[in-house]
């Protein structure tokens, strides 16, 4: 389980990095090198085995950026709710009175 963590780390890491001008850049290139490795080791790319490398890649490198869309979708899941939070204590209550009572979206959502 250690080294899923690890991994887990380094891609929410990458994926919030703040005043990033491009926020997750590291794992789209693991997903970019993951996908040409074949290219670098097979002399003859038309061969039976030169095929079967490189769709490998591919579906290994669909895999890593479907890793780093559910992280990235937990990620924007959470700052979400924490903003909701920060409302529900703090800010809903600067607003004017007849709109002091309302909630946020996660509270609704709870309720329902």
């Amino acid at each position: 389980m250690k080294p899923y963590m690890r991994l887990r780390k380094f891609v929410d890491w990458d994926l919030s990095k703040t005043g990033a001008i491009r926020s997750g850049a590291a794992s789209l290139l693991i997903a970019m090198a993951i996908a040409s490795a074949p290219f670098i080791v097979v002399e003859r790319p038309f061969s039976a085995n030169a095929w079967a490398a490189i769709c490998l890649a591919f579906a290994a490198s669909l895999a890593w950026l479907a890793f780093v869309a559910w992280r990235g979708y937990r990620l924007l899941r959470t700052h979400a709710i924490k903003g909701n939070r920060k409302f529900d204590l703090r800010d809903k209550h600067r607003l004017p009175e007849e709109y002091a009572s309302t909630g946020s979206a996660t509270k609704a959502r709870v309720r329902r």
